[in-house]
């Protein structure tokens, strides 16, 4: 009966182990190839503000920001070299029309903004 018991507590072990092996790399949230298009935020303040974040090298390039009473946008950008980030990984937080947190992680370092 031990012997039965060790076989089955054996096996078991093996197939927990051969489970939790992947044969796939985790993917991760920089897994993106280039960033092509332009990532646009609106705000849903009366006065509609909006963040835009022009791509440059597969890269963030610049971000432009304004509201439709300014009548013009501003520009900053990013600077040099540019940073990667990932669309689906990024969120804006817009107070009214005073100012907007832009939250993202660069993919190169990991480092948050």
């Amino acid at each position: 009966m031990r012997a039965f018991l060790v076989t089955v507590v054996a096996i078991t072990i093996l197939f927990a182990i051969e489970a939790c092996k992947s044969s796939s790399a985790p993917k991760t949230f920089c897994d993106t190839t280039c960033l092509k298009d332009t990532i646009r935020f609106t705000g849903d303040h009366v006065l509609a503000p909006y963040i835009y974040i022009s791509p440059k090298d597969c890269g963030a390039g610049s971000i432009i920001r304004g509201h439709k009473a300014l009548g013009e946008s501003f520009s900053t950008d990013f600077g040099f070299p540019a940073v990667k980030i990932n669309k689906d990984h990024m969120r804006c937080i817009f107070s009214d029309t005073a100012y907007a947190y832009l939250l993202f992680n660069d993919c190169e370092t990991g480092r948050g903004y």
